[in-house]
């Protein structure tokens, strides 16, 4: 469940502010906390 909200939360902010750098963080997190989910 923890790695499920921080997820949405990264996915949040980008949603939010879709920016370059923004999105190469979430791009990042992503992999690293949820590399199943590709």
């Amino acid at each position: 469940m923890k790695l499920n909200a921080q997820r949405s939360l990264l996915f949040s902010s980008m949603t939010t502010k879709p920016l370059k750098s923004n999105y190469t963080i979430l791009t990042v997190n992503e992999g690293r906390v949820a590399p199943t989910r590709r």
